[in-house]
């Protein structure tokens, strides 16, 4: 059901939907009216986004959520920051056409 563009998001089992359904609920107010939540962060406000466009094809969700790289010369893993603080990024749809990146409204 996941490919055909109906479920949001999916889950591998009862408890990995639950905790989803408790991820995307925290994105909504507790009353009608009320501003979202606010939740912290630890990235810094400042910070820059060091992921750059190469010239040719590349992967756009790499921009919004970062990614992890490995360094040619010490072989260690590095992080390149996107346009989310880091492990926010949640994107709905995931599975259903893939060169288009859905986000929650939040």
């Amino acid at each position: 059901m996941h490919k055909n563009g109906v479920s949001h998001l999916t889950a591998t089992d009862d408890l990995d939907g639950v905790t989803k359904i408790t991820e995307w609920l925290s994105f909504v107010p507790d009353v009608r009216g009320a501003l979202p939540p606010i939740i912290k962060s630890n990235d810094p406000v400042d910070r820059l986004i060091e992921i750059v466009p190469p010239k040719g094809s590349y992967a756009p969700r790499h921009f919004l959520a970062g990614k992890t790289v490995t360094d040619p010369e010490t072989g260690e893993e590095l992080w390149l920051s996107g346009f989310f603080d880091k492990g926010s990024f949640v994107e709905t749809l995931a599975g259903w056409a893939r060169t288009v990146v859905r986000l929650l409204p939040v």
